[in-house]
């Protein structure tokens, strides 16, 4: 019976998306694999819906969410199940020949982190300086073309934000949703500096579709402009 009636909810979504123009069905992932959130993993999700449930104000449109397996979200899109999926892909180029991206609906990069009293903005002020980052994450990878920059790899935030505090380290490149966590609640001697990579949760459709994106990125840039965006992630602690 609990088979039934998923299957039941999926086929009115599908069918009231492709039968009625005002409807939109968006396919997504609310584990985001293979990122890992951690317990902000609902706050995004809140997030995401919040964001979904604004724009809808702004126009005349419903969003419908449609749960998808990571693995088989560029499938159903493809094959046109859902008008749009919400993705953490780069939009290379390679990729936006075949579909369009929005802008950024939630950044997911790296950041820097460093003490409140220094005057480094970016990763070129880093130059012979030395930067903590954590084992296994994609940040060793981007580091690489800074040859002037050491580098010391950390199991854990804390242990790693803790070197940054107390001087150990000119700085740290951590994902910036986890960053802003405890630079909030336990840092109140560290900054953020500001987004060094361009991951980010956007909305995707097949190029044909890409009226849909400028409309969506319309609104979003009015919601900016508003800052009703900043407001939510305030709300929902991602800022």
């Amino acid at each position: 019976m609990k088979i039934k009636i998923i299957f039941f909810s999926f086929f009115l979504c599908f069918f009231s998306c492709q039968n009625n123009g005002e409807k939109i069905c968006i396919g997504y992932d609310p584990s985001w694999y293979p990122k890992d959130f951690k317990e902000l993993q609902s706050n995004v999700n809140g997030y995401i819906k919040e964001i979904l449930l604004e724009i809808s104000g702004k126009k005349d449109v419903r969003f419908t969410l449609v749960k998808e397996n990571f693995d088989s979200l560029f499938k159903v899109l493809e094959d046109e199940k859902v008008e749009a999926v919400l993705s953490f892909k780069n939009p290379y180029q390679f990729l936006k020949d075949k579909y369009s991206f929005s802008l950024p609906i939630l950044n997911i990069g790296h950041v820097l982190v460093v003490r409140k009293e220094s005057s480094y903005t970016s990763l070129d002020d880093m130059k012979k300086k030395l930067v903590g980052i954590i084992r296994g994450e994609s940040s060793i990878l981007f580091l690489e073309k800074y040859e002037d920059i050491f580098i010391k790899i950390y199991d854990s935030i804390p242990e790693l934000l803790n070197d940054v505090s107390n001087g150990f380290l000119d700085g740290a490149m951590v994902y910036g949703l986890e960053a802003g966590n405890f630079v909030r609640n336990l840092y109140d001697d560290l900054k953020i500096t500001g987004y060094l990579t361009d991951e980010a949760i956007r909305l995707v459709s097949l190029k044909k579709n890409e009226a849909i994106i400028n409309k969506f990125n319309k609104i979003v840039e009015e919601l900016e402009k508003e800052e009703i965006i900043l407001q939510i992630k305030k709300k929902w602690s991602l800022f």
